[in-house]
């Protein structure tokens, strides 16, 4: 999925109440958590998750949904909306705890030097 087919959808669903620059700024929110909760603590995934304007993605597959559900949010949540706020927050915690679990399914973590403070 693109940033496009993304916001072709919630257009339709939601209206044209906002601009391409804004739901781009919340995409890259997404990528950004997606980045940091999971490419950066593991080994074999790639270390980051913004694409270029026009490119797939990340989560890709059954897990697309993930953006769809979470613009979706970000306008009920501007418009006050919270009843259907809450709704789709249910559905993308659910889809996106799919989508961390199958992204991390056997790779590698990141070694972790501990310091310990001293006493």
């Amino acid at each position: 999925m693109t940033e496009k087919d993304c916001f072709a959808y919630v257009r339709e669903m939601k209206g044209d109440g906002y601009g391409d620059d804004v739901l781009t700024l919340w995409l890259r929110e997404l990528e950004g958590r997606i980045a940091r909760e999971l490419y950066a603590a593991f080994e074999d995934l790639p270390q980051e998750a913004a694409p270029a304007s026009g490119a797939p993605l990340a989560a890709s597959g059954p897990y697309d949904g993930i953006y769809r559900l979470w613009l979706m949010m970000k306008i009920e949540e501007q418009n006050g909306e919270f009843d259907l706020y809450n709704d789709h927050k249910r559905a993308f915690d659910e889809l996106y705890g799919a989508f961390a679990a199958d992204t991390v399914r056997g790779k590698t973590p990141k070694k972790i030097r501990w310091r310990y403070p001293r006493c």
